[in-house]
């Protein structure tokens, strides 16, 4: 239970504030990218930039098993008009699981991507916050396209 709790207040804190680094470079399961201009991060968790927020927490495989939706009954408790949809996407490629997510917070409708599977032999779960609904690729910034894509 420790674990879970723990990956729930990383992820939940990401999403509502997030002291950030400076630095040129993050690394996302084992593949270093340069960070986006005008965005900050810190190298192995997490991108901010003005309108998404990108954060990744590693897991075993064991725990990639259940914590995704342990977290997704912990949100649904917690957070205000929570909606979820199912959805089939890829990380780095491969075949991922997830979810299109909104909910409000301090009156602020907010939109998110959670995805999780193992990309390049890493087991990971991702979370996307954004602006607007991610319907498409297209609502996807390019940066984080490198990671994530939505299954058609």
């Amino acid at each position: 239970m420790k674990p879970f709790l723990f990956i729930l207040s990383f992820l939940i804190t990401t999403i509502a504030v997030g002291q950030t680094n400076k630095t040129d470079t993050i690394t996302f399961c084992y593949i270093k990218y340069p960070v986006p201009a005008g965005c900050t991060a810190e190298p192995n968790s997490r991108v901010q930039c003005d309108e998404w927020k990108l954060s990744w927490i590693y897991l075993s495989v064991e725990m990639l098993r259940t914590v995704p939706d342990q977290l997704i009954t912990q949100m649904a408790g917690q957070l205000q008009k929570f909606k979820k949809e199912v959805i089939s996407c890829y990380l780095l490629g491969s075949p991922a699981n997830g979810y299109r997510l909104s909910y409000q917070m301090e009156g602020i409708k907010v939109y998110q991507l959670l995805a999780y599977g193992i990309a390049n032999e890493q087991p990971v779960i991702l979370q996307l916050s954004l602006n607007k609904s991610p319907q498409s690729d297209e609502d996807i910034p390019a940066f984080v396209r490198q990671m994530i894509r939505l299954d058609r």
